[in-house]
């Protein structure tokens, strides 16, 4: 519709979500929201423009699509529906890497990286890094283990 501005439907996006009920918005970082044209899209989950500030819209049609071409249960095939459309899962054994630009501002990124092993016959275990690119600051915790 004329009416809309319709999100990414791109391989690899993640979850992806139909379209914001505004002409010539502004789609946020998590896809599901929108801003009004002009407005930015704020963690606080409002959107701002010149000192004026609304809450974000919902995007319409919201439905998750596989982004791998088969549909094996693969651990990346079972997460990538309910991920933000920020975020990339690439399978790997007994899991995956599931990477997601967090936020962008101020000319500086962070970025979240998580290694999730839900089916090692061992033990579950996560390994996870936070990460900042203007002054290259990271933080890693690793090895958390279960069963």
């Amino acid at each position: 519709l004329e009416s809309e501005t319709c999100s990414s439907t791109a391989l690899g996006a993640g979850r992806k979500f139909g379209c914001a009920p505004m002409t010539n918005a502004t789609i946020c970082l998590d896809s599901r929201f929108s801003c009004p044209s002009t407005f930015t899209c704020e963690v606080s989950g409002r959107c701002v423009s010149a000192g004026r500030d609304v809450a974000m819209s919902e995007n319409r049609d919201a439905q998750a699509e596989t982004t791998l071409a088969t549909k094996s249960e693969a651990f990346c095939d079972i997460i990538s529906g309910d991920l933000p459309s920020s975020c990339t899962c690439v399978a790997k054994a007994m899991g995956g890497l599931v990477h997601c630009q967090v936020l962008d501002v101020f000319n500086d990124s962070i970025a979240l990286e998580l290694d999730l092993a839900p089916c090692d016959p061992e033990a579950a275990h996560l390994d996870f890094k936070v990460s900042e690119s203007k002054y290259g600051h990271s933080f890693s915790l690793g090895g958390i283990k279960a069963g």
